[in-house]
């Protein structure tokens, strides 16, 4: 059964239907573990457990900040979606800009909308190349 929904002024479609029968090896298998890691058997979970740190990356950034040449510029025009609100095309869709959010763009080419309050605490300014 199909259902709709409405996010950000956008038609989605999602489905009801329950997922297929599929073996699930945390609940159908006794020792899954083993499995996993063969010889440790039923290992406590510290002695494979391993930390990780994020690698850090640089982005361009722009400031939407209600003038939308500068955004134009940056994202390409053909990314520009402007009906009275700002939304950019992502590889996830058309994602919506408000006033003083940042726009990214990675190494890759991609770019996303970050909101303005959140973009402090993942990104700091570098010097430039």
């Amino acid at each position: 059964m199909e259902n709709k929904k409405k996010h950000r002024g956008k038609d989605f479609h999602y489905s009801n239907a329950s997922p297929p029968n599929h073996f699930h090896p945390s609940l159908d298998d006794p020792d899954p573990v083993s499995r996993l890691a063969p010889g440790m058997g039923s290992a406590d979970i510290s002695e494979v457990r391993m930390k990780f740190r994020k690698k850090p990356i640089v982005v361009d950034a722009v400031q939407y900040t209600g003038q939308l040449v500068p955004v134009q510029d940056f994202v390409g025009v053909q990314r520009v979606i402007f009906d009275g609100s700002l939304y950019i095309e992502t590889p996830e869709g058309a994602s919506f800009v408000a006033i003083n959010d940042w726009i990214i763009k990675t190494e890759s080419g991609e770019v996303y909308p970050i909101r303005a309050e959140v973009f402090p605490q993942l990104y700091e300014k570098v010097a430039d190349d």
